[in-house]
């Protein structure tokens, strides 16, 4: 059995199974073999690049593997892979991919002042049967795998070069002296990583469209936000006219741009809060002196407008439902074609309910989301402690939280202290964090809100390169890969460890806490 690095590789993400399976028999290798899996390097221009194995025999040879799971096929240079679900997708030349790594990999380990011996990158594709003689143009010094029989057999006579490298010395090189990605690196990678395994998770809604009502809740961290968003795009692609509503302005905010990053023919026919549709249906201009009545009584001019509009949705989906009033519903079912029995879709959680309301006031079949996976394993772990409801996390391990004590007149001053820590060495960008409050604004929240109004400072919390500021609850729905939770007191009807909870589900990779305490 060879030596692995690290010793037990965590292959539990979506689509990890096919390698797996190659690490599996890849312990078939002999004991002076070195198999070192997920090694990421970065290129000379801050790429990061990933290697699924690179493997290392002494008297033999080094290989750069790269593995590619499902039925693989190639159309006029286009690469596909069809997953165990039978669908379709589009996937990058596995061996560029290799020969990308390994070049990199060798251009570190040269530059460290290392010999870095003859070496062949090689793809391996567990579940395809390649054609006898396949060789695609370029293929010299470059080998192709299929199967799994007798893999490491197969898979040693392929690397052999007759250069035999310093195995040891290489994986001094390789483990100890690895330039770290920075951490906003590792975030966005653990953020594509999440989304992977969330798409698997809308099986769930695929098993379960048929039912006209439907609620699907989940604690922090689920994906629920993700599934809304593209529940509405496939029912959108199946010819739906589909609504997807939300209650915060800056999660609006966001399905949007979202969206917008998708075919025109697979965004919802409307993306929007349910007072932006009353606003718009019922022609009612916002008074300078609104009031909680003025949003209030919005909702029951919404249903009593509807009446007269034909041109109404087939579908409608609402993420976060829970910030719904119970006297809202029938506001929400009035925009549907048929408003009795049309199809409604609700996601949301009782637990992050900040806003003295439920999560859906209807009759539905309910869907329990139970995985953590947009925070960290750290992040969650301390959300179960904070809540004491036990949830399974399939997220990637991350920093330890951070705690800065403090008094609470010193709180802003800490967290802008803390933002300044993230930014320091590139270890954030700007627009990778968020400030958030618990309670008064933080004075840069309350002069851009006053700079830009309610939209303009809406738009300012998604997809800029500046720090968020915001509020707990104007954060709802919205994550940063580093979030600094400011505790600058509660309000008076607030549920402080509620409150608490998703503030820190806020952040997706560093959370920062300041204050609870003193200094």
């Amino acid at each position: 059995m060879p030596r692995n690095i690290p010793p037990t590789p965590d292959y539990s993400g979506y689509g990890s199974g096919a390698e797996s399976s190659v690490w599996e028999a890849l312990q078939a290798l002999p004991d002076d073999a070195v198999v070192i899996s997920q090694y990421r390097v970065l290129d000379n221009r801050g790429v990061l690049r990933e290697a699924d194995f690179v493997v290392l025999i002494p008297d033999v040879g080094v290989g750069v593997v790269e593995v590619k799971g499902g039925l693989v096929w190639t159309i006029d240079g286009e690469w596909i892979s069809r997953d165990g679900r039978g669908v379709d997708h589009s996937i990058k030349d596995p061996m560029w991919q290799a020969q990308k790594a390994g070049f990199t990999i060798r251009d570190f380990v040269v530059g460290q002042g290392v010999r870095w011996p003859s070496w062949l990158p090689v793809v391996v594709l567990p579940a395809t049967t390649l054609p006898r003689g396949f060789a695609p143009a370029d293929s010299e010094r470059k080998e192709w795998i299929d199967g799994l029989n007798d893999l490491a057999a197969r898979l040693s006579a392929a690397i052999y070069t007759g250069d035999p490298p310093d195995v040891d010395e290489l994986v001094e090189v390789l483990e100890t002296r690895l330039p770290k990605p920075s951490a906003r690196q590792k975030a966005a990678l653990d953020a594509k990583r999440a989304d992977l395994i969330t798409r698997d998770q809308y099986a769930i809604l695929r098993a379960v469209r048929t039912n006209d009502r439907i609620l699907v809740t989940g604690g922090p961290g689920t994906g629920k936000t993700w599934l809304a968003l593209e529940h509405a795009r496939q029912e959108t692609l199946r010819g739906a006219k589909v609504a997807l509503l939300c209650y915060n302005r800056g999660l609006a905010v966001h399905l949007r741009r979202r969206a917008s990053e998708w075919p025109e023919d697979e965004r919802p026919a409307l993306i929007a809060t349910l007072h932006e549709v009353a606003l718009d249906w019922t022609g009612t201009e916002v008074p300078d002196d609104a009031d909680s009545e003025f949003w209030d009584a919005l909702p029951a001019k919404l249903q009593a407008a509807a009446e007269e509009i034909e041109d109404r949705f087939d579908l409608v989906i609402v993420d976060e439902s829970q910030d719904f009033r119970e006297q809202w519903w029938p506001a929400v079912q009035s925009l549907l074609v048929d408003p009795e029995t049309g199809p409604l879709v609700a996601f949301g959680d009782e637990d992050q309910e900040l806003y003295g309301r439920g999560v859906l006031g209807l009759p539905a079949l309910e869907v329990t989301l139970d995985e953590n996976i947009r925070n960290t394993v750290q992040i969650a772990e301390l959300l179960q402690k904070v809540t004491g409801d036990p949830q399974r996390c399939r997220g990637a391990t991350g920093p330890e939280p951070m705690f800065l004590p403090c008094a609470q007149d010193d709180v802003l001053a800490t967290a802008d202290q803390a933002v300044l820590a993230l930014l320091a060495g590139d270890q954030y960008r700007p627009g990778d964090i968020a400030v958030l409050t618990t309670h008064r604004r933080h004075p840069e929240h309350q002069r851009r809100r006053a700079e830009l109004g309610p939209t303009g400072f809406a738009d300012s919390l998604v997809g800029t390169d500046d720090v968020a500021y915001s509020t707990v609850k104007g954060f709802k729905g919205l994550e940063r890969a580093a979030v600094v939770l400011a505790v600058n007191g509660f309000h008076d009807d607030d549920d402080p460890e509620n409150l608490l909870r998703v503030g820190m589900s806020r952040a997706c990779h560093q959370l920062v806490v300041v204050g609870m305490g003193k200094a």
